[in-house]
């Protein structure tokens, strides 16, 4: 086996550390002493065990790319993970169709007024922290991760909500439901 010379980033480094990178290098497996204690110190032995090292690590320009793309990677699909994978109340629709549109939005809040007819729904999607407001009341079956249930919506009631993380509703009555959502801007993640 090729001997290793110090290079210029290890000097001045702990003659154990050295010693360890060589192990590394070697790709034999690498077992350490267990914790020293407190009152006694000793340079060669770690105070935090090392797991061991299987083969050797790729040192090459081409193994730190791979490393770098291999984070790289891991950090996108975290980040892909955390958003919303459902719609929104304004981007579901039912069959295609919307059934809410925007009255107004600015920097402050979003206003969106949702109409439906009596058989028409809307799809599964979910919710920011909003209020809402029944211009026209009805009868509507809400399917969400605690069930399916059926509440009469009365007209000119209102209510508030910390975020939904997913439900879809269907107007089972005879009158058409319009209600009013007002989504703030700001800290408006589902809780």
């Amino acid at each position: 086996m090729m001997a290793l010379t110090r290079p210029a980033a290890f000097q001045g480094i702990e003659p154990v550390a050295w010693r360890y990178f060589k192990i590394l290098q070697s790709g034999r497996d690498l077992q350490l002493p267990q914790v020293a204690t407190r009152d006694r110190l000793d340079v060669h032995e770690p105070l935090d065990p090392i797991p061991p090292v299987r083969g050797p690590i790729d040192m090459t320009p081409m193994g730190q790319v791979r490393r770098i793309v291999c984070l790289a990677s891991l950090a996108l699909l975290t980040a892909c993970a955390t958003r919303p994978s459902l719609p929104g109340p304004l981007e579901a629709g039912w069959r295609g169709e919307p059934v809410c549109e925007k009255l107004n939005e600015d920097s402050e809040q979003r206003v969106l007024r949702c109409s439906f007819p009596p058989s028409v729904g809307h799809e599964r999607h979910y919710h920011p922290r909003h209020f809402g407001y029944a211009i026209a009341g009805g009868r509507m079956r809400i399917t969400d991760s605690k069930g399916t249930r059926e509440v009469v919506l009365v007209t000119g009631s209102s209510f508030t909500s910390p975020g939904v993380e997913w439900h879809e509703v269907v107007n089972v009555g005879d009158t058409t439901v319009v209600y009013l959502i007002v989504e703030p801007k700001g800290n408006n993640r589902v809780r």
